[in-house]
């Protein structure tokens, strides 16, 4: 199932081909309804809110969480850009097809706990009822890929294939034989089926040298992966944007873009960033001259990554090539439509008032730490050592730091230190989540020397310091979504 993310972008997606115009034919800038029904609720229930997952224009995942009533109500209106399967999570995972301005309506039972009990619980109702019934007759028969990662921490290169082989082999007879026995179910569930039988397979593939490297991180070093491993890739089907529908083809794109990259490093070896984007953006759009959209996924996969960060280096560099590739797909428009909106956050950021853009007095890095516990006037200091290219720093400023901030108000002093980036992106990113506290860049000098006291291992880093100037916590695991950071912070400010 997919790991999923916030904020929400509006831009109508169409089909750049006369043949794909019906996957958001005559939209017009309307709402999409998502409302339920959690039938044995009870408010003290520890999960009191959904999650909602599903793509933007560019397929930026995005997620939210939905407040649940307490007679067991919930319901939001999202903007979505082209018809999708929207995913939502209660206790388990619930997966539905909506079309932009469709409602979705349903009910389950909250007495459940395990994902399968709550899936036969499920009620459907609205406009998208029909297609998620078949959608949700399929996935109750679609067992074969339940356990397909269970043996990964065992498999090598030479038995990987046999053994994808054998489950994928399997699995698109039984999507084979559910299109043919029903017939008449929606276009738009035959594109998602189509994506499962075509796509699918072969971003395993693609993803395996990942887990093999995660599990055998020494032996992957020496292992060389023949073309012959992802032969399925020049064998791909011809797809177009009506595939969109299904949201893996997002995680296509991500594992297609990571394979030629790998494959690029090891032909070229190093050479200078610049010439490295512009041979990787020629290569897979001549690989698949042939097949645009796969090209265009893979690339895009790069572009929107680039965005979330606030960062225009790829954009600005590969315009031409980016031009000739997307040329006026709408998938293209979206894009340098969200390009240009970027450069314009960046050139102008509007940084909230609440904001302190501050510089370290000291010239010695060794000696930050203890100006910010100077300066915290015995306050509790909760530091963020983070930077905007850094995805698990993003997402916790979507909605988790604004919870901490309301949690606690001004009992806690709130310092950003920004690492390994330029002003401009750094500007933007506290523009864009609206980041109040103080906030410093540091040079990758300083921030070589502040490693130890700090201890930063990685990004992001987390602070606590009590009212006394003793740090008494550091590490990734004090992020503000995670309970235990709450927990700590309660009993310090209490």
């Amino acid at each position: 199932m997919k790991i999923i993310k916030l904020t929400l972008l509006l831009l109508i997606f169409v089909s750049c081909n006369k043949d794909n115009k019906d996957l958001t034919e005559s939209l017009k800038d309307t709402k999409t309804l998502i409302q339920g029904h959690i039938k044995n609720y009870k408010n003290s229930d520890e999960q009191k809110q959904v999650t909602l997952y599903f793509n933007n224009e560019i397929l930026q995942q995005q997620s939210f969480k939905i407040d649940i009533d307490s007679l067991g109500n919930f319901k939001t209106e999202i903007d979505l850009p082209f018809q999708q399967d929207v995913n939502i999570y209660y206790k388990g995972w619930l997966t539905f097809i909506v079309k932009p301005s469709d409602s979705i309506s349903f009910s389950i039972d909250g007495s459940r706990n395990k994902s399968k009990d709550i899936f036969e619980s499920l009620v459907l109702n609205g406009d998208s009822k029909r297609i998620n019934k078949s959608l949700h007759k399929f996935i109750k028969n679609d067992t074969l890929l339940n356990n397909y990662y269970d043996d990964f921490s065992k498999l090598e290169p030479n038995t990987f294939l046999n053994y994808h082989d054998s489950i994928f082999t399997k699995r698109n007879e039984y999507i084979t034989k559910f299109i043919s026995k029903n017939s008449d179910i929606d276009a738009g569930l035959k594109n998602y089926l189509k994506a499962e039988k075509d796509i699918t397979p072969i971003e395993k593939i693609l993803e395996f040298p990942m887990y093999f490297e995660m599990y055998n991180r020494e032996k992957s070093k020496s292992i060389e992966y023949p073309d012959s491993f992802f032969a399925s890739l020049k064998n791909l089907p011809k797809i177009d944007y009506k595939i969109m529908v299904n949201g893996n083809v997002s995680g296509f794109g991500n594992h297609l873009l990571f394979y030629y990259y790998k494959k690029l490093d090891k032909q070229s070896g190093k050479f200078d960033k610049a010439n490295r984007d512009s041979l990787i953006v020629k290569t897979i759009s001549n690989d698949f001259k042939d097949n645009t959209v796969v090209a265009q996924l893979a690339i895009n996969d790069r572009i929107k990554s680039d965005l979330a960060a606030m960062n225009l280096d790829f954009a600005e560099s590969q315009e031409a090539q980016l031009q000739l590739l997307y040329g006026k797909s709408h998938l293209g428009k979206a894009i340098f439509k969200n390009i240009e909106d970027t450069k314009k956050a960046i050139e102008n950021p509007p940084v909230p008032k609440d904001v302190q853009l501050l510089a370290f007095d000291s010239k010695n890095p060794e000696d930050f730490l203890q100006e910010i516990i100077n300066n915290a006037n015995g306050k509790i200091i909760y530091i963020d050592n983070w930077g905007p290219w850094c995805a698990p720093c993003r997402s916790e400023f979507k909605t988790a730091t604004p919870k901490l901030k309301e949690r606690f108000g001004d009992k806690i002093e709130y310092v950003y230190i920004c690492h390994l980036s330029e002003e401009k992106p750094w500007k933007s990113s506290i523009a864009k989540y609206g980041l109040s506290g103080k906030h410093y860049i540091v040079t990758k000098e300083q921030t070589e020397k502040m490693r130890q006291s700090f201890k930063i291992n990685g990004y992001p880093t987390y602070n606590i310091i009590d009212v006394n100037g003793n740090m008494l916590h550091a590490g990734f695991e004090y992020r503000p979504s995670l309970p235990n950071t709450i927990e700590i912070l309660d009993k310090l400010v209490n």
